[in-house]
């Protein structure tokens, strides 16, 4: 088993064999739980929000002892043997039953020595035989590839005070980042261009989110073997550059490069050729209308929800009583509950509130495999399969590049209640900032003009 990566909440691996567990990964919680609220939250909330062909329930889930589960926590470059055979029997037999909660060795059935993994499809694969249902992922038809992982945060303004008085027409995210960088704004990356569905403005986010890759945590790519090459404090637009022009100029295993297309292609181009496949990407698929919808949930903003959570827990008695009550995400609407009209309708804001915030802090993973124009690929772009793992294809640059890919939509675990009073501090923080030189409102208006000029 490989290292993928370790997030504040979870930890990840990568199956290398036997072959029914390639294009598998292990996800390990750093904190410990069951994490069936989660479950229930992805199952019954964000799956019907996003769609199905873009969130995906585990393909299993595995208890574990406690010792495997904390080796597996430290996030270091390897494991014990015993440990990685053990995990591979243990997953095996959860492929083979379908699913559901399955043993994972000795002392792995009490609940005081052990805990829960799941077993998840490789979003950083790509399946490039015709492949449906979840058993796609036991198939050794899974390739990996080139993976963009995207951070765009809320592509909606704030939805009320303090922020909406003081900053009007300005995105949260890009306040935020100001106040974290000592009142100055580093980039014009902003998610209200990303979720405009103007393509000019779609295109300069994305060019943005190349361009500050180091200095910011919204984007990071990774190559075949795994390894993160670029963004979040790591890499260089050299580094970046030679990966793209080894990828996208490469459309086969084992094909040779065009030297005369690579040396004309320098940093830049590179970087513009993924700009343009992104985009075809996301102007393609349904995603971010749908993410923008989510976030739009937020209709009264964070300071309205810290007051119906302190509301709330007033009325229930205690913190732990209000967090079991929200956690209780298989409920279809708070109004079906026990409870007052006044306790409902502050759990209903609530809920919301934190729909909205998990919405905005998910990742997307965009796995992408450049492909040979004269082997047999589709003549049309087409979208990926809401059932089944195949993946969707683009073509650009007027069909000569083609480009099979998959969208992923992954860090979905729901938020902490506690989040609505720590937002709404920093809320009141931000509002105590000096206006920007121009709201984001604005200069969205300055490109559409741009892009009317060139028009006329």
């Amino acid at each position: 088993m490989d290292f993928v990566a370790a997030g504040a909440a979870h930890a990840v691996w990568r199956f290398r064999s036997p072959p029914p567990l390639m294009g598998c990964v292990l996800r390990v919680s750093r904190h410990g739980g069951d994490d069936a609220s989660a479950s229930t939250f992805v199952a019954n909330v964000l799956t019907p929000l996003l769609g199905c062909q873009f969130v995906r329930p585990p393909l299993a889930t595995l208890r574990l002892p406690a010792q495997v589960l904390n080796e597996l926590r430290e996030a270091s470059a390897s494991i014990s043997p015993e440990t990685a055979a053990s995990l591979t029997t243990a997953a095996m037999a959860a492929l083979e039953s379908g699913g559901g909660v399955n043993g994972g060795g000795e002392n792995g059935g009490g609940d005081g020595d052990s805990g829960l993994a799941t077993l998840d499809v490789d979003h950083a694969t790509l399946r490039l035989s015709s492949s449906d249902g979840a058993a796609a992922a036991a198939e050794p038809v899974a390739t990996p590839v080139l993976c963009v992982e995207l951070k765009p945060k809320a592509g909606v303004l704030p939805a009320g005070p303090p922020l909406v008085t003081a900053h009007p027409g300005c995105s949260r995210y890009c306040l935020h980042v100001r106040s974290k960088r000592h009142q100055q704004l580093p980039a014009d990356y902003c998610p209200l261009d990303f979720f405009s569905a103007e393509p000019l403005r779609l295109r300069r986010a994305l060019s943005a989110l190349l361009r500050l890759g180091p200095a910011l945590n919204n984007l990071r790519l990774f190559s075949r073997d795994g390894s993160q090459v670029y963004g979040a404090g790591h890499g260089t637009h050299a580094a970046l550059s030679r990966e793209l022009r080894r990828e996208l100029l490469q459309p086969t295993e084992g094909a040779a490069v065009d030297v005369e297309e690579e040396a004309a292609m320098g940093e830049a181009d590179a970087e513009a050729l993924l700009v343009e496949v992104l985009a075809a990407i996301f102007e393609q698929e349904p995603l971010l209308p749908r993410l923008s919808a989510a976030h739009a949930l937020d209709q009264k903003g964070a300071a309205s929800a810290a007051a119906a959570c302190a509301r709330a827990q007033e009325l229930l008695g205690s913190e732990a009583a209000l967090a079991a009550r929200i956690a209780d995400w298989g409920s279809s609407s708070s109004d079906a509950m026990p409870g007052s009209p006044e306790l409902n309708g502050c759990i209903e804001e609530l809920r919301r509130w934190l729909i909205a915030l998990t919405a905005s802090d998910v990742s997307l993973l965009i796995a992408l495999r450049r492909l040979d124009v004269d082997g047999d690929v589709p003549q049309l772009p087409q979208p990926q399969p809401a059932s089944g793992l195949a993946p969707g294809v683009v073509r650009v640059r007027g069909g000569e590049v083609v480009v099979a890919y998959r969208v992923a939509v992954v860090d979905v675990q729901p938020k902490a209640v506690s989040k609505a009073r720590a937002h709404a501090d920093l809320d009141e923080r931000i509002a105590a900032m000096p206006p920007l030189r121009s709201s984001c409102l604005e200069r969205g208006r300055e490109v559409g003009e741009v892009r009317g000029a060139a028009h006329d």
